[in-house]
């Protein structure tokens, strides 16, 4: 059974003035770009839909200021999250996309080394018994 759970007054009236503020902000007499950081989690996610939603509310001539939707993958997030999160980022850039909205999506971090995920699963398997330790893995 999915357990249902409603959003009391106090709750909306602080999205509500959440979404003001934000709108405000937006169409204020400023050029700079905004950046978001994403990470995947509900607190970011939901101000990226914020955000999103506000340049829905407003006139197509008032988004001129760029969006930059960013998620920096340090290399120690599981893989099963930044798979999660670059789905998330492809959605959102098509839907920006397909709506005219200017946000741009994206993933930054270095590609130079192994990630902490492929090294540490290399240590485990060097140091398993019965495993040779001149097998390069990783």
């Amino acid at each position: 059974m999915v357990e249902q759970h409603s959003i009391t007054e106090g709750t909306l009236d602080r999205l509500r003035a959440a979404q003001a503020d934000i709108r405000e902000e937006y169409l204020a007499d400023n050029t700079d770009p905004w950046i978001i950081g994403f990470s995947g989690s509900k607190d970011r996610t939901l101000v990226t839909q914020l955000v999103f939603e506000m340049l829905l509310d407003i006139a197509p001539s008032d988004r001129k200021r760029p969006i930059h939707v960013l998620c920096n993958d340090t290399l120690v997030e599981s893989p099963v999250l930044m798979a999660y999160v670059d789905r998330m980022l492809d959605r959102l850039q098509t839907a920006a996309d397909n709506l005219h909205l200017p946000i741009k999506g994206r993933e930054d971090g270095p590609r130079t080394r192994p990630d902490l995920w492929v090294t540490s699963l290399a240590g485990a398997i060097r140091h398993r018994p019965g495993c040779s330790g001149g097998v390069p893995i990783g």
